[in-house]
């Protein structure tokens, strides 16, 4: 899984965006209480290291291992 920052969209192209992916059936935006609320708790780490690298400025890797702590 790869976790990209798409910085801060524009409500002009947050209102352009579609879904095209069949697996997908709906998006929405939400603060990280609530995406902690909503996910797994290994997808919760992936984000979480996601916004701890956009907050550092700094890429993070995480390996497989990663998931078990």
């Amino acid at each position: 899984m790869f976790i990209f920052d798409g910085g801060v969209l524009q409500a002009v192209t947050i209102d352009s965006l579609t879904i095209t992916a069949d697996e997908i059936s709906a998006f929405r935006f939400c603060s990280p209480d609530e995406a902690r609320d909503l996910l797994r708790p290994y997808v919760w780490n992936r984000a979480i290291a996601a916004l701890t690298a956009i907050d550092t400025d700094r890429p993070h890797y995480r390996h497989r291992d990663d998931q078990l702590s």
